[in-house]
């Protein structure tokens, strides 16, 4: 069928010389215009409507082929639409700059299905359905497209993912009566399978339809008290990682923090062990060989082996000591505290040094005390050994100092250099005391030395006074004794013991046979139970006869009267004896008289 002009015009001349076209056979076509299918270019069960080389429709009427369609002349492009006074539903194409096209010019063709109000002046009031129905004209709707509302974002602006991969854009709110099925086999189902919920130590705030989550430890049972408890090797911390360009966050045992923890961090490693150092020093405590242990200090117990139970405070305390402990099975348990305090002691368990290089080197010291700078230095093989202050048991190994070893050893001093102690230059002495010089012994014989002290008596209780001392010249005597703080007697430098008689104004009493000359006239007493007394002055050997030596003279004798001073010939001339705790003339020098 063929209505209009120019339509199959041959623009060729004839062929046969006669004046006559050559026939051309067509098949079941239908062209509806003027000028189309000039040049015989036209295939079987085809239909076209327009004009010229761009008709407006063409068609396949074929049983192969059958199609329909409005087709775009240059940059003039066609459109499909259904009209009616209030809308225009409209199928075309377009060109676009759109972001997404993959070419140099971001250019697309779009294709565009329309939906125009021709009524309204804003937004479109309509909506468009996407319905099936069946052969009764029920329908069922699928998809409905409501344009009407404000948009909550006008300018929206997406994340796109490296790869450009296909997707659907929505600028509004989308309605799902079912399922949302992923290629992955997963299903989102209802709102229950997106909402995040709150639980084990996180909070949930919600403000304005916004979700906020924070750590909320408060209803939380402490770690210790879960039923197992805290292990080191398998509880775990959250620690945020970079990975790339990204961040990730994963998991890391208690047990293996410690290998990230950086200086000035406290870190619980292998058997318990507690250690607080920095990163170098960590490296080379071993935790394995030692158990229970805290360390605390730079280089503090580096190279240390052996010690349960054990602590080492301070910078090198403990390090390089060691101790035979088979599978760690006993009680090490050491204190060092202090700078190098119990540094290169080995087999020191149960001892406590504290002070800068305290029970340093003081290998097989154990169960002992040391408390001071120096204390125990070097004190090898003081078991069950108490020294107190700076230097005290110092076994320092130098000329003219024997080492210092032994047991059961007792040493407190304060202000005194190294070579001032009693057990500087000891040698390997057991069971000796020291204190400041001035109390020293042997406590296992139960022997002990006051003032100038010396740490082997050989008596159970010796006095010493020495006039290299000061204070030591500006007293006669080595001993006192007092009772209810009263002084009652005291032993003087040569040995003589003077007892102070309660009526002698402080005037004291030799013991033994004393002389001198008396002071005043001593009257012969009426009676023996009624004497009568006067001063002697003594001699000293010190001071000869000085002011001050006086004693007490008992009269007993009523046959006696002793002549004092101003009488005929002096005053007498007295030697006396110790009787009944009383001074008793026993000679009486004759008075001038001859009497």
């Amino acid at each position: 069928i063929v209505l209009g002009v120019n339509n199959l015009l041959s623009p060729e001349p004839p062929e046969n010389g006669e004046n006559e076209p050559t026939l051309r056979t067509f098949n079941n076509n239908i062209l509806l215009g003027t000028g189309l299918a000039q040049d015989f270019e036209i295939d079987p069960f085809t239909m076209l409507i327009g004009f010229g080389e761009n008709p407006v429709i063409e068609a396949g009427l074929g049983a192969s082929s059958r199609f329909l369609s409005v087709k775009s002349f240059g940059d003039e492009k066609a459109k499909l639409q259904v009209d009616s006074d209030d809308n225009i539903i409209s199928l075309s194409d377009k060109s676009e700059n759109r972001t997404e096209a993959i070419n140099p010019l971001n250019v697309a063709n779009v294709g565009i299905l329309n939906f125009k109000d021709t009524r309204a002046s804003l937004q479109h009031q309509g909506m468009a359905s996407l319905r099936f129905s069946n052969q009764f004209d029920s329908s069922q709707t699928l998809v409905d497209f409501v344009p009407t509302g404000e948009l909550p974002n006008q300018f929206p602006v997406f994340s796109t993912p490296s790869s450009p991969v296909p997707y659907v854009a929505i600028s509004g709110d989308l309605y799902v009566a079912g399922s949302i099925r992923f290629a992955d086999q997963t299903v989102l189902g209802n709102a229950k399978d997106y909402s995040l919920f709150a639980d084990s130590g996180v909070g949930k705030v919600e403000e304005n339809s916004r979700s906020t989550f924070l750590l909320d430890f408060t209803s939380l049972d402490l770690a210790d008290n879960i039923t197992p408890s805290v292990d080191a090797g398998t509880s775990y911390l959250a620690l945020e990682v970079p990975s790339g360009v990204s961040r990730k966050v994963g998991k890391i045992s208690i047990e293996g923090l410690a290998a990230y923890v950086s200086s000035g961090y406290a870190s619980v490693a292998e058997n318990c062990n507690f250690v607080w150092s920095d990163i170098e020093s960590e490296s080379r405590i071993d935790t394995v060989n030692n158990s229970g242990t805290v360390f605390i200090g730079c280089e503090v117990g580096v190279e240390s082996t052996g010690w349960k139970n054990s602590i080492f405070i301070g910078s090198q305390a403990g390090a390089h000591s060691t101790v035979s402990n088979t599978n760690l099975a006993t009680d090490t348990a050491p204190i060092f505290i202090g700078y190098q305090a119990g540094y290169d002691s080995d087999d020191l368990d149960n001892t406590i040094a504290i002070g800068t290089a305290a029970g340093k080197n003081a290998d097989e010291s154990a169960d002992s005390i040391f408390i001071g700078s120096n204390a125990g230095l070097n004190a090898s093989g003081n078991r069950n050994s108490i020294g107190i202050g700076e230097n005290a048991l110092n076994g320092l190994d130098t000329p003219g100092h024997d080492s210092l070893g032994g047991n059961k050893n007792i040493e407190i001093i304060t202000g005194l250099d190294n070579d001032e102690r009693l057990l500087y230059s000891s040698g390997n002495l057991n069971n000796r005391l020291n204190i400041q010089n001035v109390i020293a012994g042997d406590h296992s014989k139960k022997f002990i030395s006051l003032g100038d002290a010396r740490i082997s008596p050989i008596y159970p209780v010796e006095s010493r006074r020495d006039e290299i001392y000061t204070s030591h010249q500006d007293v006669d005597f080595i001993h006192g004794f007092f009772n209810d703080n009263t002084g009652v007697g005291r032993v003087d430098s040569s040995g003589d013991y003077r007892l102070s008689h309660p009526d002698a104004n402080g005037v004291e009493a030799w013991f033994g046979h004393y002389e001198g000359f008396i002071t005043e006239t001593i009257e012969a007493p009426t009676s023996y139970s009624s004497p009568t007394s006067g001063l002697l002055r003594t001699q000293s050997y010190r001071k000869g006869f000085a002011t001050d030596n006086l004693i007490w003279v008992i009269n007993r004798d009523p046959k006696l009267a002793i002549h004092g001073p101003g009488s005929d010939g002096g005053a007498a001339f007295v030697v006396t004896a110790r009787v009944n705790g009383e001074n008793r003339p026993i000679y009486v020098s004759c008075s001038g008289d001859g009497s």
